[in-house]
């Protein structure tokens, strides 16, 4: 099937000059798609085809067009639908969800049947907005639908759009405008009683229910953009004041104000009042001067210049229009009524649209009554009174007075008729819904660019996080292989200056305790005088004891001894050369099982340590007759004991043994003790012997 069709977002952004691509006029619907879909933008983009070292660039690019688009969004009309309290649109009835696409129309709605009226050149079909969320969203838009022209007997004859092959986009808040090319060709004085048909095929389904709903809908006949009339629908959910389809060409609207978002100087104009219902009504009259013709009054609620945003601020509930003609010989006004009495209620900050019926008239008398009350003062405010016939506005060139209080004659009416409503400049309504229409383009390759941007984003960080944990891997290993081979340095450069040490020792300080023993032995044996013989054996002995000490120096530097097994081994041969052997007990560990276990120097050193001070405190002050050597290393533990049969004493306190000098043994052991983290304890009575015992945790 082929039908004429051109969308408005396509429309209008060949206006702005936007490189796009358009249909003709006469096209095909086969293939046609609206590639607006937010639902699905994120199943349309694909990053990792940008290879690594294009991202950058690729970043770059995607900012550059997000700001060009976003600039060319806020030359748009901005899309601000207000908060709505009632009379949200028409609602369709509740079916069992159908499969597939149906022979038949589920829905139909007609339009205008029957009127004579100019052509239509258009459709617009404005989405209802879900109001259950305080993020608002457009609600249960038709999926599959079709609109053809249809005659006074209801006879459909040509199709004009055709979206039964595939699900149409979601429009989300957005108005939904078409324009009919095969109609504009027609000569422009055509006049008919042609009127529209929406067939829906497929609706919104939810929980095994299928429906549709539509807030607003409009022709555009000539240069304006008007309210359907005669609405004639196969079902209606009907449910007062919310749900209806008289809503449909309510007078108020649901997307806001038609301005512009750039911000301008000037403000609404605001009356305080003695009471919120006056007597009198108050009375607004706009002169054109010349005799005009009148077919729509906008009414642009007002706001606050407290800064608030208080819905539908100062906005009367009780409106009558008067249309005004000259009287006999041409003085003074007639009044004639436009219509009856306007109760709108509260319209939030959606312009409210008064049919006039494109009526003559000199002036328009508004008759304002019950005004709202704001912290007990009664309040009439207005950001903008329009007059308006085919496009041309009648208010700009009006004279405009008020009357029905005395309220001096310094009133400022001219923010009623200075095109602006809260700083925003007001454009034609065809204008305003074309470019909401429109903003959906930039809205959805915004939508495109930023997902790209930010999966692509997302990519990069995770490059740089895995670029940085990399380096940081390779890092810690470089720094932990120079640390290993600084410390094998250090140590391999420790090991040879121990060896050369202990070498020196052994073969210069070894050979000279050697040579005065030697010495000292022979004095000893061969002087001629017993003091003499006396101080060679003193001096024999202290020679003597020098050497061990320096074989216990040289034991403790040379790294092949810094095991277990050797520590084990050393804490026996010290305890057999401190002990007699008729008076010594030792039991030691077996050695064997403790191969290939190191032990640390510090450590090895003060266990000996703490071995030599207690076997030389047994064997010099306890004057035992026997002493108990137990060395044991069961689960990782070395527990060292010695326990004589001597003499015995008091323990001291730690507090004692701090600040007795004599006690500088005692307190030696548990230093010990204390730096290798071992557990001492020191038993011992008068009489009763000692018992000194060393656990440490290898």
């Amino acid at each position: 099937m082929r039908c004429s069709l051109l969308v408005s977002s396509i429309w209008m952004a060949l206006l702005l000059g936007i490189n796009l691509v358009q249909a003709e006029s006469e096209q095909s619907f086969d293939g046609y798609s609206d590639p607006l879909n937010p639902s699905e933008i994120r199943e349309q983009v694909s990053t990792p085809a940008t290879p690594i070292f294009k991202i950058i660039s690729r970043l770059e690019w995607l900012e550059e067009q997000i700001e060009l688009e976003s600039h060319a969004l806020s030359q748009l009309a901005p899309l601000q639908p207000a908060k709505q309290f009632d009379q949200f649109g028409y609602h369709s009835d509740y079916i069992p969800a159908v499969d597939g696409l149906p022979e038949k129309p589920l829905w139909t709605m007609d339009f205008d049947i029957g009127i004579k009226n100019r052509r239509m050149l258009g459709f617009v079909m404005v989405p209802t907005i879900d109001e259950r969320s305080r993020n608002l969203k457009g609600y249960a838009f038709p999926k599959r639908f079709r609109i053809t022209l249809i005659n006074a007997r209801h006879d459909p004859e040509e199709v004009l759009v055709d979206w039964t092959s595939e699900d149409f986009p979601d429009p989300g808040m957005r108005p939904v405008l078409f324009r009919f090319p095969s109609q504009e060709t027609k000569n422009p004085a055509t006049v008919s009683r042609r009127g529209l048909r929406l067939e829906v095929f497929a609706g919104h389904e939810d929980d095994g229910l299928e429906f549709f709903s539509l807030g607003r809908v409009h022709m555009i006949r000539t240069a304006e953009l008007q309210w359907v009339r005669n609405i004639q629908v196969s079902s209606s959910f009907e449910s007062a004041p919310f749900w209806s389809a008289s809503y449909l060409y309510s007078p108020r609207h649901t997307l806001g104000i038609s301005s512009l978002s750039q911000v301008d100087t000037g403000g609404d104009f605001t009356l305080e009042l003695p009471a919120s219902k006056l007597e009198e009504p108050l009375v607004i009259r706009l002169e054109v001067g010349d005799k005009e013709r009148l077919g729509w009054v906008h009414l642009f609620p007002g706001k606050s210049s407290g800064g608030i945003d208080v819905p539908g601020y100062g906005f009367p509930q009780s409106i009558q229009m008067y249309r005004l003609m000259k009287g006999p010989r041409k003085k003074g006004y007639i009044r004639i009524p436009v219509e009856d009495q306007v109760s709108s209620g509260n319209p939030g900050n959606n312009m409210v649209r008064l049919y006039c019926r494109g009526y003559e008239f000199f002036g328009l008398d508004i008759e304002l009554n019950d005004f709202p009350i704001y912290q007990g003062q009664a309040t009439f405010a207005l950001g903008e009174i329009d007059m308006i016939y085919r496009g041309h506005n009648h208010s700009t060139q009006s004279r405009v007075t008020i009357r029905g209080g005395d309220f001096g004659e310094d009133i400022d009416l001219s923010a009623l008729v200075d095109g602006r409503v809260g700083g925003q400049q007001i454009i034609p309504m065809i204008d305003w819904m074309e470019q909401l229409a429109a903003g959906k383009i930039y809205e959805s390759r915004l939508s495109i660019l930023e997902a790209e941007y930010q999966q692509l984003s997302e990519r990069w960080q995770r490059l740089r996080k895995q670029g940085m944990l990399g380096l940081l891997i390779f890092v810690v290993i470089a720094v932990g292989l120079f640390v290993v081979l600084l410390m094998r340095g250090r140590r391999l450069a420790t090991l040879r200056l121990r060896q050369q040490i202990n070498s020196d020792l052994h073969d210069d300080i070894g050979s000279k305790i050697a040579a005065i023993s030697l010495a000292s032995q022979d004095v000893a044996l061969h002087a001629s005088e017993a003091h003499i013989r006396k101080r060679g054996r003193w001096i024999e002995s202290v020679t003597s004891t020098m050497h061990q000490g320096l074989r216990d120096v040289l034991w403790l530097t040379n790294d092949q001894t810094d095991t277990l097994a050797m520590l084990v081994q050393k804490l026996g041969e010290t305890a057999r050369q401190s002990v007699p052997e008729s008076n010594l007990m030792l039991r030691i560990s077996d050695i064997s099982q403790l191969s290939g276990r190191s032990i640390a120097l510090q450590t090895k050193r003060d266990i000996l340590f703490f071995a030599k001070e207690a076997l030389h405190n047994a064997t010099s002050h306890a004057d035992a007759t026997q002493v108990k050597v137990l060395v044991t290393v069961k689960q990782n533990r070395l527990s060292l004991s010695i326990t004589d049969n001597g003499k015995g004493f008091d323990v001291p306190t730690d507090e004692e043994v701090n600040q007795n000098v004599n006690h500088i043994g005692l307190r030696t052991l548990r230093e010990r003790a204390n730096r290798v983290g071992g557990v001492y304890q020191l038993s011992s009575a008068p009489g009763e012997g000692t018992s000194v015992e060393l656990t440490v945790k290898l």
